[in-house]
């Protein structure tokens, strides 16, 4: 929601922040791009939206249940431009790591390989 990216917050998500997105036995490194209304929770690009579920569309979420989790690492924005999957995958690795880490890094989704 918009309200969660506020620059005044000390540890609100702004745009361009990294973070990943937890669902079954993946976690898909993002950033963030956007905000939705204030009353929305859980929308993602529709490239990811198609990664949980193959029928997402501009009507159908990609999931509907508290099965999702977003974990946003405040303060990390890097400059945009043309999106570099490789190095978000780096970056999410480098943050999940300084939180206690993946034991299987097959686990982090890795975008360049589609």
């Amino acid at each position: 929601p918009a309200p969660w990216v506020n620059k005044s917050a000390e540890f609100g998500p702004m745009m361009g922040d990294y973070a990943a997105v937890i669902y079954g036995n993946k976690i898909y490194p993002v950033i963030l791009g956007d905000a939705g209304p204030r009353d929305k929770v859980g929308e993602a690009s529709l490239r990811l939206a198609r990664k949980l579920n193959p029928k997402a569309d501009g009507k159908t979420r990609a999931i509907s249940d508290v099965t999702v989790t977003y974990l946003f690492f405040p303060k990390t924005r890097s400059s945009f431009g043309e999106p570099n999957l490789k190095l978000w995958r780096e970056k999410v690795m480098g943050y999940l790591d300084q939180i206690g880490g993946v034991s299987d890094p097959s686990v982090v989704y890795d975008w360049t390989k589609e």
